[in-house]
């Protein structure tokens, strides 16, 4: 493509200087309206989202439930969800990943619809499956000391004012761990 070509692509009132100019202003004002318009929209969907850290997971309780087969056992696990938000939220479903002691002991679902009122708390129960020939040693010291440091890292899906979103939060802490406790061995018969 020619010079030549290229001149008659370009319609002829844009040819000459002055109304070279006015296409040209013509065209950054279009592109300064694109422009504010993003910026608009951009700003609007971040004005009203709530403050991430004022929500907060804790693991309150851990024991056994009941299930698993074979070389697995069942944990039951209470998650505290606090609201530190002056919103009402509602909690769609989580995934929370546990681990005691440093060791990962595995994830916890619950797809159950829970309020958590603003400025308040809600409990909810998840069971934990985890591998009895994996984590045997670990669970012995946890059995003996009754006292494991957790960590919990938890995803939860939740409806604020209509609109979904997720919410990462991670803490750690120690959970009483004397309900895990094994049973006592039967006395012997005579």
């Amino acid at each position: 493509m020619t010079g030549q070509d290229i001149i008659r692509l370009v319609p002829e009132e844009v040819c000459d200087i002055g109304s070279w100019t006015k296409y040209a202003s013509r065209v950054f004002r279009h592109f300064q309206l694109y422009l504010f318009l993003a910026s608009v929209v951009l700003l609007a969907g971040c004005a009203h989202h709530a403050d991430d850290s004022a929500f907060e997971v804790t693991l309150v309780n851990v024991k056994p439930a009941p299930g698993g087969g074979v070389g697995e056992s069942a944990l039951d696990c209470e998650i505290r969800l606090q609201n530190g938000s002056p919103e009402s939220m509602s909690v769609e479903g989580g995934r929370h990943r546990i681990y005691l002691n440093g060791i990962y002991v595995g994830q916890g679902l619950n797809n159950q619809t829970v309020e958590v009122p603003r400025l308040g708390t809600t409990t909810q129960h998840v069971t934990v499956y985890l591998s009895t020939f994996r984590m045997a040693g670990s669970l012995f010291k946890i059995y003996e000391e009754h006292r494991a440091e957790y960590r919990l890292e938890s995803t939860i899906y939740a409806r604020v004012n209509g609109h979904s979103r997720s919410i990462s939060a991670t803490r750690s802490g120690n959970v009483d761990s004397h309900a895990l406790a094994p049973p006592s061995a039967p006395d012997r018969l005579p």
